[in-house]
């Protein structure tokens, strides 16, 4: 007597399970396709792709990390400051962009700012200026985005109030005012820098203030193009004897 021939697997199940089961799996197939056709038409962002050629064209590599917002990070607390430079001015060169710069430091925990982090977007109520003149502030200026994020403001350095601003309009080297403990300082090669972190903000959003010839500002939220890290040594190429004079001419 033969042995009965096994029925298919298709053949026993339940026909409404079979339809079930095949409608599941044509949608999967569609929703991967579709996927990958996504992927595939997205646009890269063109920061990294402009990282990426850096690296490939200077030989150079940067150390790279993408922050939980998307934007890339860039740790050039380490890399030799003519290098750094060259880098910021190649990611200038493909897109206008305007630089905050920004330490922690005891002038921040005092006005209540949130400690400097790589955050989502820079928040114009967040600034320290009182009502009214609350505004997310940069430069266009690269030297000028870097003296912010590492000279370090201390207390034994004030004059008037403050360490440290901007010229509001800088012209030729010299771009920082400083007090006059610091430039004392600076002149004695004394350790004034401290790492901070740039942003690289896109320049659409923004407009000139008054009185300045690089300062702009505007009352939106700026997602930044990318954020770096950067180190004392940056600060002490850029800042120098040269690139200062001490405020009031004293």
């Amino acid at each position: 007597m033969s042995e009965p021939t096994p029925k298919d697997n298709n053949e026993s199940r339940p026909a409404y399970e079979m339809g079930t089961l095949g409608a599941l799996e044509e949608m999967m197939r569609k929703q991967q396709s579709h996927a990958d056709s996504e992927s595939e038409n997205m646009p890269e962002n063109p920061v990294e792709s402009q990282i990426q050629q850096w690296q490939t064209e200077s030989g150079k590599e940067l150390k790279v990390e993408m922050s939980e917002f998307g934007y890339p990070i860039i740790d050039l607390s380490q890399t030799p400051p003519e290098d750094a430079m060259d880098f910021l001015r190649f990611i200038a060169s493909q897109q206008e962009v305007v630089y905050p710069g920004m330490h922690d430091n005891e002038f921040r925990r005092q006005a209540g700012m949130p400690d400097v982090a790589p955050w989502e977007t820079l928040d114009p109520s967040l600034s320290h200026q009182p009502e009214g003149r609350k505004a997310v502030y940069a430069t266009k200026s690269l030297e000028g985005g870097i003296a912010h994020a590492a000279i370090e403001h201390k207390t034994s350095d004030i004059n008037d109030g403050e360490t440290y601003s901007l010229k509001m309009n800088s012209i030729g080297s010299r771009i920082v005012e400083v007090s006059p403990q610091l430039h004392e300082r600076i002149q004695e090669g004394g350790e004034v820098f401290t790492e901070g972190l740039l942003y690289v903000l896109p320049a659409e959003p923004f407009h000139d203030t008054k009185d300045s010839n690089h300062e702009v500002k505007t009352q939106k939220k700026v997602r930044p193009v990318l954020v770096v890290k950067i180190g004392g040594s940056l600060g002490r190429s850029v800042i120098t004897p040269e690139s200062t004079e001490v405020r009031g001419g004293k």
